[in-house]
């Protein structure tokens, strides 16, 4: 397997440095098509300055015409006139100077010949250098491709070879496997055999002759026949027990079923009572104290569970704590006191719950000045959610009211007096 991976890593290596050689080999011809291009540029500019050369022939030519014009015409007889000699004067003076900057022209182009020359042999040279490494990198292409191809053809042969051994390994692993399930069910049977000779192990083994078996056989069948013969209807009896018995205790696993439902149902509405219990005495309780606060200032009142385990099975108290710090039951509090007690509880009970309509009877008439005045400012903070009559003969509680009402008695004959106090 090792060498299988190092042939993996050599391939994968070859085909990197394949793939490089291409890289540079595309450089290289790119660099080669550059160059041809600028050698052809060359070579044009080169044709172009080579015509001037020839057009600076020509104008030479012209010009060696031109004198032996004029020396034709200076040995002439006097017949030409003066003004030809000027105009042929005047055409040689500008030839010239043409002449003279064809002549700088001529030097230059020189120069840029030599110059195109030296650059023609500069690129020839690095073209042939460049021609000759990319036939070297072509040779050591083909020969990477070739090394790969065989590289190829081995991996194909390995991987060949590798799945059949992969898949005779799988084969002797099932033929193991199947081993293991035969040797396990043996295990399994001889274990079982084992269990049931261990049922017998406290039995004696008796040998006894085929003859005493076979007489031993007669008197148990003779034995059976004594017995009688099997009711057959047995099995119909109890298919139709069984069916009956079947019908019940699907009724009986229906009802059990109900039940716990009904269960489930009930606990449900326990823990919403118990939840709606809590959240009410927790409300009145706040405002009981609350409104005990307000009326009575030397101590203060609160209501207690009984039986915080089990809340409806059990009553609340009412705890009055005095400024002094001790604990007093209501029973044991003075007409007044038991008056604010209560007063403070009912109070509580219509702010928690407010109803529309009160009927008060003397509810002030254990109570002094002072604490009547504190039951009229409480009072009047609950006139405003209901409609109250109260019967009341205490001025601080009257002067709260909105009307009053007079009743009077004169011969047997009740007589009834209203005054609306809001007026």
């Amino acid at each position: 397997m090792e060498n299988k991976i190092i042939k993996s890593k050599n391939e994968l290596s070859n085909q990197r440095i394949i793939f490089e050689k291409k890289e540079f080999l595309k450089n290289l011809i790119e660099e080669e098509n550059l160059l041809k291009k600028e050698f052809n540029e060359l070579e044009k500019k080169k044709l172009n300055l080579e015509d001037k050369i020839i057009n600076l022939g020509e104008i030479e030519e012209k010009y060696s015409s031109k004198i032996r014009e004029i020396e034709e015409i200076s040995s002439r007889t006097d017949k030409d006139s003066e003004t030809t000699l000027l105009y042929r004067e005047r055409e040689l003076e500008n030839i010239g100077e043409v002449i003279k900057r064809s002549l700088l022209d001529i030097g230059e182009i020189h120069g840029e010949i030599e110059e195109i020359n030296g650059e023609l042999e500069i690129k020839a040279d690095f073209l042939g250098k460049r021609e000759e490494a990319e036939r070297r990198l072509n040779e050591e292409f083909k020969q990477k491709l070739n090394e790969r191809e065989n590289l190829q053809s081995i991996i194909q042969k390995e991987s060949y070879n590798l799945s059949t051994y992969q898949n005779e390994s799988r084969q002797i692993e099932e033929q193991s496997n199947y081993l293991k399930i035969g040797n396990a069910k043996l295990e399994a049977e001889k274990e079982a055999i084992d269990m049931e000779l261990k049922e017998f192990s406290g039995i004696e083994i008796i040998k006894i002759s085929t003859t005493e078996l076979e007489k031993r056989l007669s008197r148990s069948q003779e034995l059976i026949q004594k017995i009688g013969l099997i009711n057959m209807r047995a099995l119909e009896v109890y298919g139709e027990i069984k069916k009956e018995y079947d019908i019940v205790q699907e009724k009986v696993d229906t009802l059990e079923k109900e039940k716990i439902d009904i269960l489930r149902i009930i606990e449900e509405i326990d823990r919403k009572k118990k939840r709606t219990f809590m959240k009410t005495f927790k409300g009145l309780n706040e405002l009981f104290t609350s409104n005990f606060s307000r009326l009575y200032s030397k101590g203060q009142a609160y209501l207690e569970i009984e039986n915080k385990e089990n809340l409806f099975e059990g009553g609340i108290n009412i705890a009055i704590k005095m400024a002094k710090g001790k604990y007093f039951d209501v029973t044991s509090l003075s007409g007044g006191e038991q008056t604010l007690v209560a007063l403070s509880l009912l109070f509580a009970i219509q702010e928690l719950k407010p109803y529309h309509f009160y009927i008060l009877d003397e509810i002030d008439a254990a109570l002094d000045k002072r604490n009547s005045e504190r039951l009229s400012n409480l009072l009047r903070k609950h006139l405003q959610s209901g409609q109250y009559i109260i019967i009341t003969h205490n001025d601080a509680i009257i002067n709260e009211s909105n009307t009053l009402y007079g009743v009077s008695m004169h011969e047997g004959i009740s007589k009834v007096l209203s005054l609306d106090l809001e007026k």
